[in-house]
């Protein structure tokens, strides 16, 4: 299982910058690591990876994200 550091074999161009996008769907996030929502879940509830909650949906904010993965220092 990959974990949240290291991304499916996806080019980063697949996220949005964090100027078009600051915060990134769970949906966006599972499928650029090539994980199951689910299990992007867990890592937000174990701590792996940051959240924000707006409302009643979680989100992932992009810059966060992309240096976890190693997109940007």
């Amino acid at each position: 299982m990959p974990s949240p550091t290291t991304p499916a074999e996806h080019p980063p161009d697949l996220l949005p910058s964090p100027e078009e996008a600051p915060v990134l769907d769970l949906e966006v996030i599972a499928q650029f690591l090539g994980l199951h929502e689910d299990t992007v879940r867990a890592r937000i509830k174990d701590g792996s990876l940051p959240s924000i909650r707006l409302g009643r949906r979680l989100f992932v904010p992009n810059r966060p994200f992309r240096r976890i993965v190693g997109l940007e220092d």
